[in-house]
């Protein structure tokens, strides 16, 4: 589905009134990795990792001149990161973004017939509004909301509920990949394994595939096939996660699972 290879994103630092750039921060610097069609590729690492940089860099949200981008990403045959945005638009279709805060990613003045229909009028311009509405009627169901959700708005659901209908948002056009930044870390450990379950239950039925960015160790190892391992825009150790669980080679990896299995991992890795 994706093979990334020694991918650099890196942000200028600017020094003097005339703005000159003198270095870089390298938030990524030469990462590869590939995610299998229909697994789940669980990338971890602390604050500051660059998890978060490299799904904005794989969904080209960064503005050109933002940042400096190196490498490639090579999405179902076809290199993505050399696309200008007019190119790269079609293909938001099938690669699709869950994200971390479902308070900040959902619009306050939009309902949610608005948010869900907004992608389907976008990548689906054949569609009438009662299409619209009927695919986003559907979408709810999917993701375990009635029916009657589609004229309220944000304000009136819970963090699990809001993470719902952003999930059932990014699936309204029919995505084949997901990018799920961190979306369950903002949400009570409850409610967090209903939308752990959920995600799964969706993969199976929707032949989905995930690249699944966290912090909280136990969630990656249920949920995921492959794990990642990240530290300072590096990319340390990867594997299965019998291999990254059972038997770390990299020294990070083995703090890292030190400090979950001594409690420590909010203390240790706090969400990007």
């Amino acid at each position: 589905m994706l093979r990334v290879r020694d991918l650099c994103t890196w942000f200028p630092i600017h020094s003097g009134w005339r703005g000159r750039i003198t270095g870089h921060i390298k938030a990524v610097d030469e990462v590869s990795f590939q995610v299998e069609k229909g697994s789940t590729v669980g990338l971890v690492g602390e604050s500051g990792s660059g998890k978060s940089t490299i799904a904005r860099t794989l969904l080209k949200l960064y503005s050109p001149g933002q940042a400096l981008i190196r490498g490639e990403a090579i999405f179902q045959g076809r290199e993505i990161l050399a696309l200008n945005e007019e190119q790269f638009r079609p293909m938001r279709r099938d690669i699709q973004m869950v994200f971390q805060d479902p308070f900040g990613s959902l619009n306050p003045r939009q309902s949610v017939a608005s948010i869900l229909g907004e992608p389907l009028e976008i990548h689906c311009p054949a569609m009438t509004k009662v299409d619209r509405r009927d695919r986003s009627v559907e979408m709810l169901k999917q993701v375990g909301l009635p029916a009657d959700a589609i004229d309220r708005f944000p304000h009136e659901f819970s963090g699990g509920q809001r993470q719902r209908i952003g999930i059932a948002r990014a699936l309204a056009v029919q995505a084949k990949f997901l990018i799920l930044d961190e979306p369950v870390s903002a949400l009570d450990v409850s409610v967090q394994a209903q939308i752990v379950n959920l995600l799964q239950d969706l993969q199976a039925s929707l032949d989905l595939t995930y690249l699944f960015i966290g912090h909280d160790l136990a969630v990656i190892e249920h949920l995921c096939d492959h794990v990642l391992v990240m530290h300072r825009g590096k990319l340390v150790e990867s594997g299965t996660k019998e291999q990254i669980y059972g038997d770390p080679r990299d020294e990070y990896t083995r703090t890292l699972l030190a400090a979950a299995s001594n409690g420590g991992m909010t203390a240790s890795l706090r969400s990007e």
